[in-house]
C-alpha cells in the first residue's frame, strides 16, 4: 500500500512538472513569437528607411543631372513682358523666308488658375512663291518655342510652273507663354 501511494505521488509530482513544462514551453513560444513580430516590425521600418533614403538620393542625384535642361525650360516659353517681342521675331522670320507676312490676329488664352503658363494663340498670312512659304513655314515649325501648328493653308496661282507662280499661305499656331 505504501508502495501504490509513493507511486500516486510520483504520478502528481510526473503531471504536475510535465503541466509545468508545457505551461513554461507556452510561454516561451509566445515570448518567441512577440519576439519575431518586433523584429519584423523592425526590419520594416528599417527597410522603409533605407527605401526613402534611396528615393531621395536617386531624387537628387536626378536633379543633378538635369540641372542644365531644367535651366533651360523657360527658354521654350515666351516670356511675360516679351510678346511684342515674339511677334517682331516672327516678322524677322517672315523676311529672313522673303515672304510678304501679315500678322492677323494674336489672342492671349490665360490658363488655369494659378497656372502660371497661357496659349498665345497667333493666326499670320504670307505671300510669296512656293519655295519662301514652305521655308516660312518650316521655320515657324522649327522656332525654339512650345509651338503647336493648328491649321495651314496655302494656295496657289499656277502659272505653268510652280517657282514662278504667286503663292498665299494662312498659318493658325499656338505658341506657350510665361505669365
Amino acid at each position: 500500500m505504501k508502495r501504490i501511494q509513493s507511486t500516486k505521488k510520483l504520478l502528481y509530482v510526473s503531471v504536475f512538472a510535465a503541466l509545468l513544462v508545457v505551461f513554461l514551453c507556452g510561454i516561451l513560444f509566445f515570448q518567441i513569437n512577440k519576439s519575431q513580430r518586433l523584429i519584423e516590425q523592425y526590419k520594416e521600418k528599417i527597410s522603409n528607411r533605407v527605401n526613402k533614403a534611396e528615393r531621395l538620393r536617386s531624387a537628387n542625384h536626378l536633379l543633378q543631372n538635369t540641372k542644365e535642361e531644367r535651366a533651360k525650360l523657360p527658354s521654350y516659353f515666351v516670356s511675360g513682358e516679351d510678346t511684342v517681342e515674339f511677334i517682331e521675331f516672327i516678322d524677322s522670320l517672315g523676311a529672313e523666308s522673303e515672304v510678304s507676312m501679315n500678322v492677323e490676329s494674336v489672342k492671349l488664352v490665360d490658363g488655369e488658375e494659378k497656372d502660371p503658363y497661357a496659349d498665345l494663340h497667333m493666326s499670320v498670312s504670307a505671300q510669296g512663291d512656293w519655295d519662301s512659304i514652305f521655308r516660312f513655314l518650316s521655320l515657324l515649325e522649327l522656332m525654339p518655342y512650345n509651338v503647336d501648328i493648328r491649321d495651314v493653308m496655302i494656295n496657289g496661282n499656277l502659272k505653268g510652273e510652280r517657282k514662278g507662280s504667286n503663292w498665299s499661305g494662312k498659318i493658325s499656331f499656338v505658341v506657350s507663354k510665361l505669365e
